[in-house]
């Protein structure tokens, strides 16, 4: 069956105006001006011989038949998207954007550069701090989250189960010693959730009801940093405070940990892990990952 005619350049106008609910957003986003794409608009009603938006005083509204036409445009313009980033990735060299949680992005990726640089040689790679609700909020041709595993209509990979455990610097511990369970009462806990984390680990530890002086911060990235500053005591895992452990700026005091209710995934669109750059960078991860493994045996 033959194709209709498209007018591309129109369409892709309208699907902007619709976006934006305004000419001018539209026009910023096109590089060209707001009369080139109102010029686009008259084309294409005329084409198609049906009104597609009414012009407010300040935004564009659709009609029924625009809003048809929005949805089905929008979704054709994401699926050549998605698919013109795929083709590009069928490379083994190019750029890789990394979305990654803070916590993990700092601690635990940041210290292997050289070796993302030695095994990817060829690839300019961008870490971006992404939320752990949702892989979009990072952009990331890839993304490394905390959750349950469940991304709808994603590539999902568990990547490891977290351990939690109370970690200090040795500063604070010298001064304010940490030697038991009780001597919490004496420090500040440094908290990124509810508490959740911190109520886990203690009622494990035999501890049930008691009150404690805390400190929230907005992600386990600054409790991490509040407590080699010597702020208080944090909950850590085995992966992010691992290289804080190692180095001597964070000491685990007690031997007892707890499993987290959350762990850490790798998750992509689908399809983009089969891609040479994505699958490179990810063969890099697990390698990584179990070499960490192995080192705690």
């Amino acid at each position: 069956m033959r194709r209709r005619p498209l007018l591309l350049n129109a369409l892709r106008a309208f699907e902007a105006v619709a976006r934006h609910g305004s000419l001018t957003g539209a026009a910023g986003e096109l590089h060209v001006t707001p009369s080139a794409v109102s010029h686009q608009l008259r084309a294409l009603e005329a084409g198609l011989r049906v009104r597609l938006l009414e012009k407010g005083k300040r935004k564009v509204s659709l009609t029924r038949a625009g809003e048809q036409l929005y949805a089905d445009s929008a979704a054709a313009f994401d699926i050549l998207s998605g698919s013109i980033t795929k083709i590009e990735k069928r490379v083994s060299h190019g750029k890789l954007c990394v979305g990654c949680v803070p916590a993990f992005l700092s601690y635990w990726l940041m210290p292997k550069l050289e070796s993302i640089r030695a095994h990817l040689p060829d690839v300019e790679v961008r870490f971006v701090s992404t939320s752990s609700s949702d892989p979009d909020a990072g952009k990331g041709d890839v993304n490394i989250l905390y959750g349950d595993g469940n991304w709808p209509d994603m590539w999902v990979h568990l990547l490891a189960g977290l351990n939690l455990f109370p970690v200090i610097s040795p500063n604070l511990a010298g001064r304010v010693p940490l030697r038991s369970i009780r001597d919490l009462d004496r420090h500040v806990l440094l908290q990124s959730d509810d508490g959740t984390e911190w109520q886990r680990w203690l009622q494990s530890s035999g501890v049930r009801g008691k009150s404690y002086t805390r400190q929230y911060l907005p992600d386990a990235q600054l409790c991490l940093e509040a407590a080699i500053y010597g702020q208080g005591v944090a909950v850590g895992d085995h992966l992010t405070a691992r290289h804080a452990l190692d180095t001597g700026r964070l000491v685990a005091p007690f031997a007892a940990s707890v499993p987290a209710n959350r762990s850490l995934y790798l998750v992509c669109p689908n399809g983009f892990q089969e891609t040479p750059i994505i699958g490179a960078f990810n063969g890099w991860l697990l390698a990584q990952l179990q070499a960490n493994t192995n080192g705690e045996r």
